[in-house]
């Protein structure tokens, strides 16, 4: 199965103006749009009963469930392909979707029947499991991370290039949800944004 990660989109154009401006590829699909880079697609959709959620395609059969962390799964048996461009966005170095939950035990072994491999520790806070296609998802404990969090979180890590590129965001002013200082960083090196449907995204200097 194929994990892609859904957006509400209420006001469409408003959504596919956001993708465009960060650099995603959109293209029509159904009733709905699927904006690309290399390795990632999100789905805009504009049924108003949409959610922010994590979709599977391929799967056996078409289902929606809540997963150990709350956040809503959707399996369906339609299948899409990766974008064959290679393209990048503004957000740098795409890293996988991130899931907060309250009981990391029970998201792992969730998610490990979706196909999902991974190592779990009880003494770690977090773990990261990968399916046959590459898709990554990072489990989070409930307070291990201390900046605001939204269910999906999509990653992007830059290390040292990341406030090039917060400078870049800052300067398309697109909305900031959040700026966030670990440790004695002098200023912020690190954004939290989220998309007009609400889906959020970590610019982080890791």
């Amino acid at each position: 199965m194929r994990l892609i990660v859904e957006s509400p989109a209420p006001d469409v154009n408003a959504s596919l103006s956001y993708y465009k401006d960060i650099g995603f590829e959109s293209t029509k699909w159904r009733k709905a749009y699927l904006c690309h880079i290399k390795k990632l697609t999100i789905f805009l959709n504009p049924d108003p009963y949409s959610r922010p959620c994590i979709n599977l395609f391929g799967a056996q059969e078409e289902r929606t469930m809540v997963s150990p962390s709350g956040t809503w799964v959707k399996e369906r048996k339609e299948k899409i392909k990766y974008s064959s461009q290679d393209t990048k966005s503004l957000l740098g170095n795409y890293a996988g979707v991130c899931v907060e939950t309250l009981d990391l035990e029970a998201s792992f072994i969730f998610w490990q029947a979706k196909g999902f491999k991974g190592d779990f520790d009880l003494n770690v806070s977090w773990c990261q499991l990968e399916n046959e296609n590459g898709d990554r998802l990072s489990l989070l404990k409930a307070n291990s991370c201390p900046h605001l969090f939204t269910n999906p979180s999509l990653a992007f890590f830059n290390g040292p290039e990341n406030s090039a590129i917060i400078q870049k965001i800052k300067a398309l002013r697109l909305p900031v949800n959040q700026e966030v200082i670990f440790g004695e960083e002098a200023s912020a090196e690190n954004l939290i944004l989220n998309d007009p449907g609400g889906l959020g995204f970590f610019i982080f200097n890791d």
